[in-house]
């Protein structure tokens, strides 16, 4: 999943918590990225190694408690019903995809 296909949701279901996980980059890349999305607060979790990385973003009409973090776990009490984005991807990939190039080889 891309920045834009965020940038989609965010204007068709305009949901008031997102969730993101598998983000892959460092916190300031992602805070940079998902900036477009005009969440008011966030909690991020940084990938280990090559893998991980949670966001969770939320608008500030929402009554949201971060309680834990734990490498690869937030834990967070929701007081109310809200329109939400729980995306079911396991990967999130916050940079846009890149034209593949591909070259000719002079080997016989």
């Amino acid at each position: 999943m891309t920045v834009r296909r965020l940038v989609e949701i965010q204007k068709t279901i305009s949901p008031d918590l997102l969730f993101l996980k598998e983000t892959k980059n460092s916190d300031d890349f992602v805070l940079q990225k998902l900036h477009v999305l005009n969440f008011s607060s966030h909690k991020l979790v940084p990938p280990q190694g090559r893998g991980g990385g949670l966001a969770l973003l939320w608008n500030q009409n929402v009554d949201l408690e971060v309680l834990k973090e734990i490498l690869i776990t937030l834990t967070s009490v929701l007081r109310q019903k809200v329109k939400a984005s729980l995306q079911p991807s396991s990967m999130v990939n916050l940079k846009e995809p890149r034209e593949k190039k591909f070259g000719t080889s002079s080997q016989p």
